[in-house]
């Protein structure tokens, strides 16, 4: 089944008035047009149906009208190559790379690579901030308890003193328990050894 916008997709939509297409090269995958109104050639850029076009022959342009109060031996010369409207400009269109097309692809490719660049410097962040937990001194990574004790992870705002009472038991046997522990600086994540 067609689109709804498949009438849309003709040459007559797509080419400015008076551009026929009259040849494609396989080789180079370049379509050629010729205006009706001055019968030069044009080609697309290679790959692309439609597009940017790029004169390839056709009638030279008139020449620029002579400017009046001036003699023909005057210092000066009125066809200065570095004016844009000069005769060497307008003989010459300037070329564009198809490159040039392109470039919303350069954009977005940039924002893919940034993107992934922001993603492995935070994974590998992440890695060294675990590992130095785990590699921190006096707080072993999974505890070895005794028999009738089991391994309980440490949340915000515990304290030894509230981890005590709430199993019943005096701070000093928390202690005994762990002699490891520095009950000043808990590390969340970290597991002590408590009566189950």
């Amino acid at each position: 089944m067609p689109s709804r916008h498949s009438h849309l997709d003709s040459d007559d939509e797509r080419l400015p008035d008076g551009m026929a297409r009259v040849g494609y090269d396989a080789d180079t995958h370049v379509y050629t047009f010729r205006d009706a109104a001055d019968g030069s050639c044009w080609e697309g850029a290679p790959g692309c149906q439609y597009g940017r076009l790029t004169r390839v022959s056709g009638p030279s342009p008139p020449p620029p009208p002579r400017r009046s109060g001036y003699d023909d031996d005057d210092d000066f010369d009125l066809e200065d190559p570095f004016l844009p409207d000069s005769d060497s400009a307008a003989k010459e269109p300037p070329h564009i790379s198809w490159r040039h097309d392109l470039m919303p692809l350069l954009n977005f490719g940039l924002l893919v690579g940034v993107s992934l660049l922001l993603l492995f410097w935070y994974l590998h962040h992440a890695a060294a901030v675990a590992e130095r937990q785990q590699d921190e001194p006096g707080v072993p990574a999974v505890p070895v308890c005794a028999a009738g004790d089991a391994a309980v992870p440490i949340h915000d705002g515990d304290t030894c003193w509230a981890m005590a009472e709430a199993r019943g038991m005096a701070l000093r046997d928390l202690l005994s328990r762990n002699a490891a522990i520095d009950c000043d600086r808990l590390v969340v994540g970290s597991q002590i050894c408590l009566p189950e």
